[in-house]
């Protein structure tokens, strides 16, 4: 799920972008997440994950790449990779599919 809103632009975004005479709209595509399941948060809480690293979890359920995330929620993607990391030494997991799987399973049980 998202949003796309047209922008009409007077200068560029940024110096590296080049923009021609006949340029002048960028279209600005916003994912939104949608609501966790509330059995997901109950996970996060027997995990003791941060309000960061849930929220990340939460994107990789609905399988957005760490890079996605990354740009989803405005933040680099070594922080994005800390965050998962954390979550897997938390939960005793050793490989993501691993984590996801436990997660829904929690999830779907509350």
């Amino acid at each position: 799920m998202g949003s796309a809103r047209l922008i009409m632009l007077r200068q560029p975004p940024s110096q590296s972008f080049r923009l021609d005479a006949s340029d002048r709209f960028m279209l600005q595509i916003e994912l939104t997440e949608t609501p966790p399941p509330e059995g997901l948060r109950a996970f996060a809480d027997l995990f003791r994950l941060t309000q960061a690293e849930f929220r990340v979890l939460a994107l990789m359920i609905e399988d957005f790449s760490p890079r996605l995330i990354a740009d989803h929620l405005g933040i680099s993607l070594p922080t994005v990779r800390t965050h998962l990391q954390r979550i897997r030494q938390k939960t005793e997991t050793r490989r993501f599919a691993d984590l996801i799987r436990l997660a829904l399973a929690a999830s779907k049980s509350h």
